[in-house]
């Protein structure tokens, strides 16, 4: 459990990814975070070229990023090994997912710190798609979608309501107002305080409530005296 919760903040710790869907292809946008000034442009990669048309977005840890992609790289080259053609995004998301989530289900084997934007052309469906393969295997289809510390699904929206300032209201300190009897319910009904029902219903209700009167000690009968030795 520990080790879940450990690879889940590096996902959360590293720099955001986005990708959007368009009408003509995917764009990705990624958060480079520089841990050194002497770093070399190039390095670190985040956007990655799966395929003749399909590209990926990572985010969280690194190793774990460039693991992903070296996986659906081989995926790329078996699916058109067996097929003869392009591996269509939703079948390459899918199958990333499940390697995902294998990880997870064996004690010898660690979770994959890291989560992937896939997108490319589906030569079937004729449209571009957009998945987010996340690192507990799902593999959802998006429009638009955000992963890493500020990702769409670790952003929780926040309400607050403008609610205007209201004035104390002063305590009213007049006497109140006698309040008018209470009708009793007797037999079912309701009845006035004043009626002979109601006047017999409080006897009633006076008697049931009264304590017992002690009963009176009655003297025991006790028989003729026997004797020890039973005479």
């Amino acid at each position: 459990m520990l080790t879940l919760l450990t690879y889940a903040q590096a996902l959360e710790n590293s720099g955001t990814a986005v990708g959007v869907r368009c009408k003509d292809g995917i764009v990705f946008g990624v958060e480079k975070l520089l841990g050194s000034k002497m770093l070399v442009a190039g390095s670190g990669r985040r956007v990655h070229a799966i395929d003749e048309h399909v590209g990926a977005a990572t985010a969280g840890l690194m190793p774990d990023a460039r693991q992903l992609v070296s996986r659906a790289r081989d995926e790329c080259k078996a699916y058109r090994t067996n097929f003869g053609g392009v591996v269509p995004p939703r079948v390459l998301s899918d199958r990333l997912g499940s390697f995902m989530h294998l990880v997870t289900v064996y004690g010898y084997l660690r979770p994959i710190g890291a989560a992937m934007l896939v997108g490319g052309y589906d030569p079937e469906a004729k449209t571009h798609e957009l998945y987010c393969v996340e690192p507990n295997g799902m593999a959802v289809r998006y429009f638009g979608y955000a992963i890493g510390e500020r990702g769409a699904g670790r952003r929780r929206p926040r309400w607050r309501l403008a609610l205007p300032a209201c004035a104390p209201r002063a305590r009213d300190t007049s006497p109140a107002a006698p309040r008018p009897p209470r009708p009793t319910a007797c037999c079912g009904r309701v009845v006035g305080p004043g009626s002979a029902a109601a006047t017999a219903f409080r006897a009633l209700q006076q008697h049931h409530d009264a304590p017992p009167s002690p009963r009176a000690a009655r003297p025991c009968r006790q028989g003729p005296a026997r004797s020890q030795d039973g005479d």
